[in-house]
């Protein structure tokens, strides 16, 4: 499901344990999952240069993610992914 976009890195910046994070890598396998601490302020910079789709917990704010397709902000009301 990448609407004619291959996806080759993924930001997280949501504080899930070893097993949903693991659920969140294997939903976007093959593609490369940076994992950073949404409180990493320096790395998110870093990270967003680089990857085409952004997991992030909380709204957005200044930032932007030049690669990713949407700026949308996605909120955490969602949950964990199942």
């Amino acid at each position: 499901m990448t609407h004619g976009q291959d996806i080759k890195r993924v930001l997280a910046t949501v504080p899930y344990g070893d097993a949903e994070l693991g659920r969140l890598r294997a939903a976007f396998a093959p593609t490369e999952v940076i994992s950073v601490s949404p409180r990493d302020n320096e790395g998110i910079a870093e990270a967003l240069e680089q990857v085409d789709v952004a997991v992030i917990l909380g709204d957005l704010d200044h930032r932007r993610c030049p690669n990713c397709r949407s700026s949308r902000p996605w909120s955490s009301r969602y949950g964990k992914p199942r």
